[in-house]
Parts: C-alpha cells; structure tokens; sequence
C-alpha cells in the first residue's frame, strides 16, 4: 500500500452519556509515522487523517482503542490474497479483512 494510504492520525465520533449523549470526537495520533512522513516530504506536515462515527458507542477508551486499531491495520495489515471460493463464502466482499491460515504465508 502506498504511503499516502496509511493514515497516522484517527478522529472517532462516540456519543457521552455523561453529556446527555452528545457527539464528541476522540483523537489518536501515530507520532512516529507523522515524522517519518514529514521527513519523506508529504504534504500536510505528513499527516494523513480519517475520519469515523462510531454509531452506538458511549465509551472513550472503545472509540480511542478503535482509532488505535484502525491507524495499525492502515499501516500494517496491507497483505493482499487471491483466492477461488465455493458458493458458501459469497457474504464476503473485495477488500473485505479476512484472517487466512496457510503454512505457506
């Protein structure tokens, strides 16, 4: 995956019960994927955002564990797999995460 993909700083939107469950937005930030970017001349002083609104969610360290979460899978679960399926795997879609399990990997 190209570095330009592989975000380093995460906003969650999660809704606080202890404000009448108002959104407020969370903020994680890979500092050191920020400096290697920089150093690598991207644009924006080398931060690369996404953005998620984590519907349901009341709780700010379950919106800051998955903003932590997705900034790792953006920069590190980039392996790609081709692969034939019976009928039974059609609920699975392109670019869909899977866990594959093959010695050979």
């Amino acid at each position: 995956m190209e570095l330009s993909k592989q975000y380093n700083e995460v906003l969650v939107t999660w809704n606080d019960p202890a404000d009448y469950f108002t959104e407020k937005t969370v903020r994680y930030r890979d500092e050191d994927s920020i400096t290697r970017n920089r150093n690598a001349g991207l644009a924006a002083g080398g931060v690369i955002r996404a953005k998620f609104d984590k519907t349901g969610c009341t709780n700010k360290q379950e919106a800051y564990d998955f903003a932590r979460m997705a900034a790792y899978v953006s920069q590190h679960e980039n392996e790609t797999v081709t692969f034939d399926t019976m009928l039974g795997a059609a609920a699975y879609a392109p670019g869909q995460l899977i866990e594959v399990d093959d010695i050979l990997l």
